[in-house]
């Protein structure tokens, strides 16, 4: 309570807080440590505590009537914040130490001296009251601010200012777009930013650093896959024209990056000028892969082939010379490996090296690391050497044409074929799992295709079994010579044992996650003691740094990582992957939604896969797998049943389907 008056009595003036708003009101009564102030926004007195008083007074007239007081309680507070504004604060700043504490009464009598008036008390109240920058308040004291505290007052208030017009401005925008009055086409500068900006709200959600201003403007709580905040922010971006695709966003959260930086460009012209060191080595050398693959990246050779043994050399594609200190390896540690999507792939490295100087393509020479196997006819294999050379590409086969050769017994190929049929064999005793492998392809046309591609050929299990040779004695190489490495692990567990006469599914078994370590450890799935991924350097970053690691050693005796740092790439690679393999998924998945969109009231032929908690289905319809909101099916597992699709929510990704026994 004020000092000013101590022994007031109603009726008086007073200022109180209201709603942290400075108030003028008129006591007319007390009751107790309680007062009945009447204001300008009540018809009404209101009681309040003595305690919630700032200031009171005495009217300059004692005569002053009841209802004129009150009536005139809106001009008489216009009156006193006029005369606040005429208060000379800076004044009295300059006259004041600072953090000094004085009372009103001290720098009234500073001001106006000891004979001042009491209007001129309430108006000096007043003006320290609604400018804080100045002096600040200490219970019923006040104190000179510092000069830092002072620059440090201005800065949050331009902050302020700021977020202020960038609130003003939002709305504004959003209203614009809303009546159509412009796009990203015709925008501003700033306007794109603001775009820009709600792109990476969308992406990186509450990590994101423009998060609490737009969060703050526009009310947002939640950001995820189909939460109405996002939708809103989508709308803005639609009505703007720049709104992302489904796939768009899906990837840019996942951390895929779409372009390379431009200083990179410098870094990477020096390599593609850089000529093959040394000639070629004489030797036939072919890639199997995909039709639409170009980033080639291994190779094989087979030097003898006979009844007894097969000599076979397998090529991986030499990046070792990438510097760990260079832009480029600096750009592989953010996006840890290639991505491959329906629509579009994303590589590691940039096209101009990942699908031409480092691929393996046919008809040139390309620089590799050679691994030189013995593989006898019961499929024990012998490592014999492992070098850096230049090789010549003879031809780029693909996985067709390779069966063909194999089911002729073309050359080699047949024998090959049947030396690596006996080196799975032997990963199988040691129990390693061997499913069927069937892989969806979805051509993003319209209408969408898909088919269900069976990657259990001979040539697929040839390139499958070669990579995992190549990557067994990867691991058993780091590990004799004691040499840092990054391991790759999983392991599984039988949920229950086949019937006699079959092998195990996928759902007899619950495959672990699959990380890496650089402790040596079982990856059981593929019966391998140690597994360090050592055959897609151009694809994978682990891959890379393996080859690194491993070229190294054979040139210096020594390793170029050591355990920590390969500790720490560790864990990036697997957050990474992680998110990008939700996001391939969801992708496939939304796909796989547009296409049943297209099929809506049509009955398709599919077979019950498992039932699920809480009211879900695992079918494979025709080609797709997906997972359907359905009460539990009882049918026994592969029964072949029709589903009709009802109907398909692809934004959701939700059907509604009926299943007919």
């Amino acid at each position: 309570m004020s000092f000013l008056n101590q022994d007031l009595n109603p009726p008086f003036y007073c200022l109180f807080y209201r709603e942290s708003q400075l108030t003028l009101g008129w006591v007319e009564s007390q009751q107790g440590n309680k007062v009945a102030v009447w204001t300008t926004y009540s018809p009404k007195s209101s009681l309040l505590t003595l305690n919630r008083l700032e200031l009171f007074w005495k009217p300059p007239n004692m005569e002053t009537e009841r209802q004129e007081a009150i009536a005139g309680l809106k001009a008489r507070y216009e009156d006193l914040l006029q005369l606040a504004q005429t208060c000379p604060i800076e004044e009295l700043y300059e006259l004041s130490a600072p953090n000094v504490e004085s009372s009103l009464e001290d720098l009234v009598n500073e001001v106006f001296g000891e004979s001042y008036q009491m209007h001129e008390a309430v108006s000096l109240f007043v003006a320290l009251e609604q400018d804080r920058r100045l002096f600040k308040r200490k219970n019923k004291h006040y104190m000179a601010r510092t000069a830092e505290a002072i620059a440090l007052i201005d800065k949050q208030q331009e902050a302020l200012l700021k977020e202020q017009q960038f609130a003003r401005q939002t709305k504004a925008w959003i209203q614009e777009l809303e009546e159509g009055r412009w796009t990203e086409k015709t925008a501003s500068d700033e306007q794109k930013l603001w775009l820009r900006q709600i792109l990476h709200l969308l992406v990186d959600g509450k990590s994101s650093a423009h998060w609490s201003r737009f969060a703050h403007v526009l009310s947002l709580k939640q950001l995820g896959h189909g939460e109405s905040d996002e939708l809103f922010l989508l709308k803005i971006l639609g009505q703007a024209g720049c709104r992302p695709s489904f796939g768009r966003l899906t990837l840019l959260r996942a951390g895929v990056k779409y372009d390379f930086p431009e200083t990179l460009d410098d870094e990477v012209k020096g390599i593609t000028k850089t000529s093959v060191a040394t000639s070629p080595v004489a030797m036939q050398a072919f890639t199997i892969d995909g039709s639409k693959t170009k980033d080639y990246d291994d190779a094989i050779s087979v030097m003898e082939y006979g009844d007894s043994q097969v000599k076979l050399v397998v090529h991986i594609a030499d990046l070792s010379a990438i510097a760990k200190d260079s832009l480029l390896f600096q750009e592989s540690l953010k996006r840890v490996s290639s991505v491959y999507t329906v629509k579009q792939n994303f590589p590691m490295l940039p096209e101009v090296l990942s699908e031409d100087y480092y691929s393996l393509r046919a008809g040139v020479a390309r620089q590799v690391v050679s691994f030189y196997f013995d593989i006898l006819h019961d499929g024990r294999t012998t490592l014999q050497a492992i070098k850096q050379q230049t090789i010549h590409i003879d031809k780029n086969y693909t996985y067709e044409e390779a069966d063909e050769l194999i089911e002729k017994q073309e050359s080699f190929w047949g024998e090959l074929s049947r030396y690596l049929e006996s080196v799975r064999l032997l990963r199988l005793e040691e129990g390693a799992l061997d499913f069927s492998h069937q892989e969806v392809e979805i051509e993003a046309r319209d209408p969408i295709q898909i088919t269900l591609v069976d990657r259990d050929t001979a040539a697929n299990r040839l390139v499958e079994e070669i990579a995992i040779l190549v990557n067994q004695t990867s691991g058993d190489f780091f590990c004799q010579n004691q040499i840092p490495a990054l391991y790759r692990t999983q392991t599984y567990e039988v949920l229950q044992e086949p019937q006699e006469g079959e092998s195990l599914s996928r759902s007899d078994v619950k495959l672990g996650s699959s990380q890496t370590s650089t402790t040596p450890s079982p990856h059981q799935a593929v019966g391998c003691l140690t597994y360090v991924q050592n055959t897609s350097p151009i694809r994978r970053l682990s891959d890379l740094l393996m080859q690194s690691q491993m070229t190294h050693f054979l040139n210096y005796q020594k390793p170029l990582f050591l355990e920590e740092t390969l500790m720490g790439y560790s864990q990036q690679i697997d957050t990474r992957q992680k998110a990008y393999q939700r996001a391939t998924r969801d992708l496939e998945t939304h796909w796989k939604f547009k296409y049943l969109k297209q099929h809506e009231g049509e009955t398709f032929a599919g077979r019950l896969q498992r039932n699920l908690p809480y009211g879900r289905v695992e079918v494979l319809l025709d080609a797709i797998l997906l997972t359907f909101a359905h009460s539990k099916i009882d049918a026994p597992h592969q029964q072949l049943l029709h589903f009709k699709i009802q109907e398909v929510d692809v934004e959701h990704r939700t059907a509604y389907v009926l299943c007919a026994y």
